[in-house]
């Protein structure tokens, strides 16, 4: 059963650093703005994007004036200087300020429901630690489990 787990741990472990190497940014979407398409509580994968990929229709996260990360749908694009018009798809109406291409952060290619509520927990300070304590349980049970078979041999 522990050897489960570890394998498990070790498969999410790499995946997280795939994700990370292939320069996607995972993002909480706790709000409903942009429902039915991305429920809140989601973890967004926001991939990097030329100006020339963004098309109408596609999602995207951008920073906004305040550095707040932000999921929206592009509605019209203009190419001088480039600037993304966007939309909430709750609410199905433009945006007041569009978005400069410097600030997009990347597109979104894939969203998993209720993971961005677990991502936010562990991205504070009380689940980060709980997240740390967690790795250590495993790494030790690993080494325990490793010290166990080596006296299991020599017996």
């Amino acid at each position: 059963m522990v050897h489960i787990l570890l394998s498990l741990a070790l498969v999410f472990a790499l995946t997280i650093a795939a994700i990370f190497l292939l320069g996607f940014k995972p993002l909480a979407v706790l709000s409903g703005d942009m429902r039915p398409t991305i429920p809140a509580g989601s973890m967004a994968l926001a991939g990097p994007v030329t100006f020339g990929e963004i098309e109408e229709d596609v999602i995207i996260a951008f920073r906004d004036a305040d550095g707040t990360i932000l999921v929206r749908r592009v509605i019209e694009i203009d190419f001088s200087p480039p600037t993304l018009f966007t939309m909430r798809d709750a609410t199905e109406t433009e945006d007041e300020d569009p978005v400069p291409y410097e600030n997009v952060v990347g597109a979104v290619r894939l969203w998993i429901p209720l993971a961005g509520y677990a991502l936010s927990f562990v991205s504070g300070p009380p689940g980060n630690y709980i997240a740390g304590a967690a790795v250590l349980v495993l790494i030790v049970l690993f080494l325990l489990l490793g010290e166990k078979k080596k006296q299991k041999i020599m017996i």
